[in-house]
This record gives structure tokens, C-alpha cells and sequence, in this order.
């Protein structure tokens, strides 16, 4: 019996993605493009690891600034509102085997473009709008949503 190959539905997509990455990051390193991306880059060695590597999103936590109503121009931190910020991190064992750059490269299409990222990002984004909705039912309470 002859074997077919699986190609992705979504083939087409993937391939001219890959062209426009490589136009437009040629002669870049992997390091220079997580920097103009705003990508936080780790290399993490691990030699019992059974991950090449990874991608995440980490959120930071931190009191947001407030303009102050009795000096102008200054700003005091509110520890009952959140200020929060999500960064895009790429983990890469750099024992795995594989070259830095093909994990790199993998890891970059999981964190913008994989499917399986954007359907979570939906489901984040419907979420958060329940909950806006439920606090604008609230009699009074304020709600600030921040969606990363």
C-alpha cells in the first residue's frame, strides 16, 4: 500500500508565511529578530529534557499609575487597580540536538500563528467580555480589563 504524506489544510498559508519571515528577517539572528519583535529569548539547558523547546506568554502583575490630584504631572501607584502586561517568551534547549535556529523558527510560528493560539486567544477575549459585561451589571463597580 502505497503512503501519502499529510500536507495541512492549511498548507498554501504556511508556506507564504514562511517566504514573508524569510524576506523579511534575512540576514538577521535569531536574537535581533526576538529583539524587533519583543520576543523575551531564553536558553534554557536542560540534557534530560524531552523539549526542544517552547513557547509562552508570561504576564506581569504590577500596581497601575494613577495621575496625582494634588501634584500635576506626577503619578502614585493604586494597589486596589492591576496593571497587567503579558510578554511573548520562546524557550530553547540548546542540548536538545536540533540547531537553535529551527527551534527558533517553530516556536516563533506556535507563538503568532498557530491555530491552536488563536483559538485560545478567542476564547480569552469572549471571556473577558462576559466579565465586563457582568461587571457593568454590577450596581457601582468598576471593572478595567486589560487584554493582552
Amino acid at each position: 500500500m502505497t503512503r501519502i504524506a499529510y500536507t495541512p489544510l492549511r498548507e498554501t498559508e504556511i508556506i507564504a508565511l514562511a517566504k514573508a519571515a524569510r524576506k523579511k528577517y534575512q540576514g538577521l539572528s535569531i536574537d535581533e529578530v526576538a529583539d524587533s519583535e519583543n520576543i523575551i529569548l531564553i536558553r534554557e539547558p536542560d540534557a534530560y529534557s524531552k523539549k526542544a523547546g517552547y513557547a509562552c506568554a508570561l504576564q506581569s502583575v504590577k500596581p497601575k499609575r494613577i495621575p496625582s490630584i494634588s501634584r500635576p504631572g506626577e503619578f502614585v501607584l493604586s494597589f486596589t487597580e492591576k496593571e497587567i502586561t503579558c510578554h511573548d517568551c520562546i524557550v530553547i534547549n540548546p542540548l536538545y540536538g536540533i540547531p537553535e535556529r529551527e527551534i527558533f523558527w517553530h516556536e516563533f510560528y506556535h507563538l503568532w500563528y498557530s491555530p491552536s493560539r488563536q483559538m485560545k486567544l478567542i476564547s480569552f477575549i469572549s471571556i473577558q467580555q462576559m466579565v465586563l459585561w457582568t461587571c457593568r451589571r454590577s450596581a457601582g463597580q468598576i471593572c478595567l480589563l486589560h487584554i493582552c
